[in-house]
């Protein structure tokens, strides 16, 4: 099980002066209430690469996931189904504006 505690920080070269980093229980609200997760990856030329997915937050609790016979919905392909661990996580907040990281690796 990853560690699901973090240590927080906050990087002050992108917010507000009067900023606070956003505690990991704050963020973990925002993301159990997203119906829609931006991945963001860096393509293996340096190019930046950022696209939406459709994802299940789950915090230890078992769950189960179930399509249909031909796949998706209208049988457009294979849904594939990844469980992702985290090493290190970043958020940006509005009013004030700040930039968190959260280190999952301490």
């Amino acid at each position: 099980m990853p560690n699901l505690s973090p240590v927080t920080f906050l990087d002050a070269r992108y917010g507000e002066e009067n900023a606070q980093a956003t505690p990991w229980p704050d963020a973990v609200a925002q993301l159990e209430r997203a119906g829609l997760f931006w991945v963001s990856s860096v393509r293996t030329d340096g190019r930046p690469h950022v696209t939406p997915v459709v994802a299940v937050w789950m915090d230890g609790d078992d769950w189960a996931f179930e399509v249909a016979d031909d796949g998706t919905f209208g049988g457009h392909g294979t849904s594939l189904v990844y469980q992702l661990i985290p090493v290190q996580a970043l958020g940006f907040r509005k009013g004030p504006f700040s930039h968190t990281r959260w280190d999952f690796t301490a």
